[in-house]
């Protein structure tokens, strides 16, 4: 896989940085086209997981990636919901979300 020397991210080893990098491409994978639920549940825990462990900046998109995606995972929609204000706004401003917290 070529990394970017742009990506500050890419270039760090940090466990939150890999964390980061790990809950983007898992929100991307979400995001592609509605999944069965049993594997949206388990694709939860780990998405969870990193976000709880990724920067805030990475929280951010994610939070903006997922707001878009009816059928996201619930327990990470909620984590990002519940973040600082500038991580939990664009869930919070989807009413379909919002009704599921």
């Amino acid at each position: 896989m070529l990394r970017s020397t742009s990506d500050p991210m890419a270039a760090s080893g940090l466990p939150s940085d890999r964390a980061g990098r790990k809950a983007l491409a898992i929100a991307d994978l979400c995001t592609l086209r509605a999944l069965p639920e049993p594997v949206i549940d388990e694709i939860d825990i780990h998405l969870t997981a990193f976000l709880r462990a990724a920067e805030a900046r990475v929280r951010a998109r994610a939070a903006l990636r997922l707001a878009e995606c009816p059928w996201a995972p619930r327990e990470a929609i909620r984590a990002l919901a519940f973040d600082a204000y500038e991580i939990a706004s664009p869930i919070l401003e989807q009413t379909h979300i919002a009704k599921q917290l």
